[in-house]
């Protein structure tokens, strides 16, 4: 990839948007929408990302800091089972899903691959949720009209509309790149988030977008991973947690019309086999180096992407009868598939501890003295305990309590000692309370924090 190219590609995490120039709005999308928002959802996920290396980093170490990943998602199954992109929930210590009544639920991960951006996630809403309704993508046909609903730039439920601007993209981020490129408007948000066709059903996952180098936000580049590779992964995410992927045990290399020429390929298409591993699945099959695959199971394999795609969905062990191109004519070649050595590693997702509570859910208080009411400009007749720290990577620090903030209240209790904040969360937590409301004040204002009493 192209260090312009690997620039300018931008998966759906930046923070800014441009005006999106979108195409025309499916017919009846005014009666489509709102039937379908109710199955979208927000997901918030919460990690500790290390100032240098966030994929080796320990939860131990400093310096570290609290980054929030907005993303969306959709349920395929009335029990809480949600699609949505791995980047969004990769290292999240912490998942929540909003739905559109603003239920807010914890997420807990069924399985997710990094090598497809595919995630599953399942919440408990104790009662049968909404779901979309499923696609096939295969129909699909540059012009036709799409539209995607999320959460751009946390926004909640928003939906916007555009054309299919082409299909089988490869942006260079997998060896099974097969985007749906869209004109819809696609931003920081978004990702995870369906792309419906003009049915209302479910063709695509909205994963990543395109700008140019120094902007941001849906210039009227967006990509979204076709549904029917999606759902591969998906199901296999459901059934096992895990994916396993064919493996050929090949290296290929798109063809060209040099190569097709040299070999005497009446077309420009399949991909060309530079090398094949020694006792693999394709050296055992007698695969070759310069062999030509042109299809599988009697359909065209254009691209050396469609053939990794064909045989990663192809169940281990069975036998794959490949089209080749050999000896300047058309041929097969029984495979047996076997699985994809690397995949489990690259794939499973790596549990993440919650960080540690603090005591008191990471504050540190004080009873108001005089030095501190002068030193914090405090009115005179202000009553409460001051915050006189915030650990970090707490539910204080989570929801935005910081140092000089005074609270006056809890459940609706004054409170006017560090003493009196303990004795009301023992009560609160004998009681058998999840959440505390805290009445805060901070420059003259007053706001209500719900801070979480136990992990649960």
């Amino acid at each position: 990839m192209s260090s312009v190219f690997s620039r300018c590609l931008i998966l759906v995490a930046v923070t800014a948007a441009v005006p999106a120039r979108a195409g025309q709005a499916p017919p009846a999308l005014g009666e489509l929408a709102p039937a379908l928002l109710p199955a979208v959802v927000n997901i918030y996920s919460m990690k500790i990302i290390a100032d240098q290396d966030a994929t080796s980093m320990q939860l131990a170490d400093a310096p570290a800091r609290r980054k929030q990943s907005v993303g969306s998602g959709f349920i395929i199954d009335s029990a809480g089972f949600i699609v949505t992109n791995e980047h969004i929930i990769e290292h999240a210590y912490d998942i929540s899903v909003t739905l559109q009544d603003n239920t807010t639920l914890k997420a807990q991960i069924v399985g997710a691959s990094a090598v497809v951006d595919i995630a599953l996630l399942r919440v408990n809403a104790g009662r049968p949720l909404p779901t979309v309704k499923l696609g096939d993508n295969r129909n699909l046909r540059v012009g036709d009209p799409v539209f995607a609903i999320g959460n751009p730039l946390g926004f909640g439920g928003s939906v916007s509309a555009g054309i299919v601007s082409a299909l089988n993209r490869d942006i260079m981020l997998s060896p099974y790149d097969d985007y749906i490129q869209t004109d819809a408007a696609i931003n920081h948000g978004n990702s995870g988030g369906p792309l419906f066709n003009a049915n209302g059903e479910v063709v695509g996952i909205n994963a990543a977008l395109y700008a140019p180098t120094g902007e941001t936000g849906s210039v009227g580049l967006g990509f979204a991973i076709p549904w029917d590779d999606a759902n591969f992964v998906v199901q296999q995410l459901r059934k096992d947690g895990e994916v396993r992927a064919g493996y050929l045990g090949a290296d290929l290399q798109q063809v060209t019309s040099d190569i097709a020429s040299a070999v005497g390929l009446p077309a420009v298409t399949g991909a060309m086999v530079n090398t094949v591993e020694p006792g693999g699945p394709a050296s055992r099959a007698g695969l070759r180096g310069g062999d030509v695959i042109l299809g599988a199971r009697g359909r065209e394999l254009p691209d050396s992407r469609a053939v990794a795609r064909a045989v990663a969905m192809s169940p281990i062990g069975e036998v794959l009868k490949l089209d080749i191109w050999r000896d300047a004519r058309r041929q097969t070649i029984p495979v047996v598939v076997a699985e994809w050595p690397g995949d489990r590693q690259q794939t499973a997702i790596r549990p993440v501890p919650r960080p540690p509570m603090p005591p008191e859910l990471g504050l540190q208080l004080s009873t108001i003295a005089d030095a501190y009411r002068a030193y914090y400009r405090l009115p005179a007749d202000l009553q409460g305990v001051l915050v006189t720290g915030v650990s970090p990577l707490t539910p204080a620090d989570d929801r935005g309590l910081r140092t000089g903030d005074v609270i006056m209240s809890m459940q609706a209790a004054p409170v006017t000692s560090p003493a009196d904040v303990l004795q009301r969360l023992a009560s609160l937590r004998q009681d058998g309370r999840r959440y505390v409301l805290v009445l805060v004040w901070r420059g003259n204002a007053t706001r209500t924090v719900a801070l979480p009493l136990s992990e649960g």
